[in-house]
């Protein structure tokens, strides 16, 4: 039971992990939907996992989800965060910290050329500046994260 105590503190007290942690959470339960980029609903074998139920989008759209391309929006996805914690702990940084401590993290599949936490996407016909994960990051648990495993671990 400490072990399991004690990966929890770990997860609070790191900014990165708790906002991925509160993420999973608000799509989960319906908090927050992540659309296809042309803002339409995602592949049938992503539409639970990104906050849809019965063909509906649920909650705000914090981001879009291509294939394996998560982009959120940083404002968006910062509040709703926020707000999954309004009765516990949330993330205690800033949003600037925080998108510095995903990257340093590794949980950003790629930033931007002048080496910001943010990219520049096209998503309809609007460019905006994003941050870019991978969709595997907002699957499942921050446990393999958490202890420096890759995921890799060939089976699966």
């Amino acid at each position: 039971t400490f072990g399991r105590t004690q990966n929890g503190y770990q997860v609070s007290e790191n900014p990165a992990l708790r906002f991925i942690e509160l993420l999973q959470a608000a799509l989960a339960s319906g908090r927050a939907h992540l659309a296809a980029t042309d803002s339409g609903k995602p592949e049938a074998d992503q539409v639970d996992a990104c906050g849809w139920r019965d063909g509906e989008a649920q909650g705000d759209r914090i981001g879009w989800i291509d294939g394996d391309d998560v982009f959120l929006q940083p404002d968006a996805a910062y509040r709703c965060v926020q707000a999954m914690a309004s009765n516990g702990e949330g993330v205690t940084v800033a949003s600037k910290t925080l998108w510095k401590r995903l990257k340093e993290a590794g949980l950003l599949a790629s930033v931007g050329s002048d080496d910001r936490q943010m990219v520049r996407k096209q998503i309809g016909q609007t460019r905006l500046r994003v941050l870019h994960l991978k969709a595997e990051k907002l699957s499942g648990s921050v446990e393999g994260k958490k202890s420096g495993q890759s995921g890799q671990s060939g089976h699966g």
